[in-house]
């Protein structure tokens, strides 16, 4: 089957793109190699930024469940997501305060918003905390850009354990900066 990588169906890849890139299912074989690594089937997900969900829908594939926060989801048919899939509503930069209010922990950080440095920095200073694996594990997207590059080579002192083929990246830190 054309529409599919790995077992993971990916009809919805011609009609969803990432933020901003054509749409075609070959764009979410890298996030996929990313799941197989690093997600599991007891697995939550946070997941800032999805924009139209396709990720959001990789990681559903994968993840017993996924919290898929943005500021607006305009662009998501939600009615078509997995029903592991939660929305939140909410800038990732004060998502922290919601999520100590309701002990919300996760496994894995996917991290795809605004690809500045400042504020990529500001993400993995507020919500770091609340990822309870062990190793945490915490990636994002868009490594080639150099706000997110800088970002977190300055937060976690190193270059990523990985970077897949669409720039995704990951960190399985051992290191915390938990007080």
């Amino acid at each position: 089957m054309k529409n599919e990588y790995k077992g993971v169906d990916l009809g919805f890849g011609n009609v969803l793109s990432r933020g901003g890139g054509p749409g075609a299912p070959e764009h979410l074989h890298g996030l996929i190699d990313f799941c197989e690594d690093n997600v599991s089937s007891e697995s939550t997900v946070l997941e800032l930024g999805c924009y139209e969900g396709a990720s959001t829908k990789v990681f559903a594939h994968f993840a017993k469940k996924v919290i898929a926060v943005d500021i607006a989801f305009n662009l998501v048919d939600k009615s078509s997501m997995p029903e592991n899939v939660e929305f939140i509503r909410c800038s990732s930069l004060l998502l922290n305060e919601l999520l100590e209010g309701k002990q919300i922990f996760y496994d894995v950080l996917y991290i795809d918003t605004v690809h500045t440095e400042d504020h990529c920095t500001k993400e993995l200073n507020a919500l770091h905390q609340y990822c309870k694996s062990d190793p945490k594990i915490i990636g994002g997207h868009d490594y080639n850009f150099p706000g997110v590059k800088n970002a977190v080579i300055k937060f976690f002192g190193k270059e990523p354990d990985k970077v897949y083929s669409e720039h995704s990246w990951v960190y399985h830190w051992e290191n915390s900066k938990d007080v």
